[in-house]
């Protein structure tokens, strides 16, 4: 074992070696968080405490563990303040060399009244109870956001994207991903290349207008009892379901126009490649 974990060693570039840092902020004053993390996991927690209280887990591999601590020491967690109410943190690898290998996970609770804003990459990204607007960018990492009041916009190439319970508009795209939506209210606007989409809404309004578009992918709608919408559902080489009562306005084998109760919102269901179906939800 040794043996094999010598040859190991020696693909990977040495042994992992991490080491723990830890802050507490006072947001007092400030309104938005905004993280960027270009290699690593990120998880943030909305909270009532006013602190926020982060938890940086700094990653390398090394040949030694005094080459590993130098490295490690070369990775810096930078706080910008100037900028309120916006509060800014960021992954310093400027000092590093660009070929070592090296990631930051982040674990953040905070205040649950402020907004988040991630800039990421390489890593998972999840974000639950926050009250105000949520943005993420990342690739190469899948995004979950669960318990958000405000406005949602997110953003993934080679990664999964689930919702839950969002309160607020939303706005999704990935590339070479699925997206799950349950529990969602409002406004909903979701596009993605090579995956599929399942979307389940709580609620949808008088003059709410939302769309799901995949190029490569099936779709499921869920719609709530009692709902007044316009759906147009559209495929090029898949089939179309519609298990709710509807008044048809247009219908071929690729296409299905009509609305549901009075129709007084508008939802466009459109895939290349894929089978949609619409349903009512459960519960």
């Amino acid at each position: 074992m040794r043996g094999l974990d010598s040859i190991l060693g020696l693909l990977t570039g040495g042994q992992s070696f991490e080491k723990k840092e830890t802050r507490s902020l006072d947001t007092s004053g400030y309104t938005h968080l905004k993280l960027t993390n270009h290699n690593g996991e990120v998880t943030i927690e909305g909270s009532d405490q006013r602190e926020l209280m982060l938890t940086a887990t700094k990653k390398v591999r090394a040949w030694s563990e005094q080459e590993a601590q130098r490295r490690l020491d070369q990775i810096e967690i930078a706080v910008s303040t100037s900028d309120r109410p916006k509060l800014g943190i960021s992954t310093d690898v400027s000092r590093l060399h660009r070929r070592w290998h090296w990631s930051v996970d982040y674990q953040i609770r905070l205040s649950e009244n402020m907004s988040v804003w991630v800039e990421g990459a390489n890593g998972n990204i999840t974000v639950s109870t926050v009250q105000g607007e949520t943005k993420v960018n990342t690739k190469n990492g899948n995004i979950c956001l669960s318990a958000i009041a405000g406005e949602a916009r997110v953003k993934t190439i080679n990664g999964n994207i689930k919702l839950v319970d969002v309160g607020g508009p939303v706005n999704g795209k990935t590339v070479n991903g699925s997206v799950n939506l349950l529990g969602v209210r409002g406004p909903v606007t979701i596009k993605s290349v090579n995956g599929s989409i399942r979307a389940r809404i709580r609620t949808f309004g008088k003059g709410d207008e939302g769309s799901l578009h995949t190029l490569n992918g099936s779709i499921e709608l869920q719609l709530p009892e009692g709902v007044s919408i316009k759906v147009v559902a559209s495929t090029r080489n898949g089939s179309i379901r519609c298990a709710i009562p509807m008044e048809v306005i247009s219908q071929r084998r690729n296409y299905l126009e009509g609305t549901v109760g009075s129709g007084e919102g508008k939802i466009e269901l459109g895939t290349t490649n894929g089978s949609i179906k619409i349903s009512q939800s459960e519960g």
